[in-house]
């Protein structure tokens, strides 16, 4: 099966839907003249409705526009910015909340991480200490 990526226009060539058209090839006609090479082009999970048509350029702008619109040519963005800033996701401020455990859980890793270097500086003091006690 031959398929090919497309974008369904209307008849004022907004964008309707993306679509994959499968490309069936035509039949011999009655007189058995053959037709070879020429092909329908059947979308796929969609019927074409009266003054709909097929896209088959630049389909990725298309898919990255709102409200795509074909002038026969090239692809032409019709939202407003207002509609495509509210298009976008917003980034909602988050807020965590601590509880006291969590706090407490955190300040008792430090304490013990500070402990930790406070013994391994005392060490080497203790080191240095006796070295020099030694000359």
């Amino acid at each position: 099966m031959k398929t090919k990526e497309a974008i369904v226009i209307n008849k004022e060539g907004f964008k309707v839907e993306y679509v994959i058209v499968e490309l069936v090839q035509k039949e011999q006609d009655a007189d058995q003249t053959s037709i070879e090479g020429e092909f329908y082009e059947v979308p796929l999970y969609y019927t074409l409705k009266e003054g709909e048509s097929l896209i088959y350029d630049d389909i990725a702008t298309a898919l990255n526009m709102l409200k795509p619109r074909w002038d026969g040519k090239k692809w032409i963005e019709k939202a407003t910015k207002k509609e495509i800033e509210a298009s976008r996701p917003k980034v909602e401020e988050q807020q965590f909340q601590f509880s006291e455990a969590m706090i407490n859980d955190g300040i008792a890793i430090q304490l013990q991480q500070l402990s930790i270097q406070n013994e391994e500086l005392r060490q080497r003091l203790k080191k240095l200490e006796e070295a020099l006690s030694s000359r």
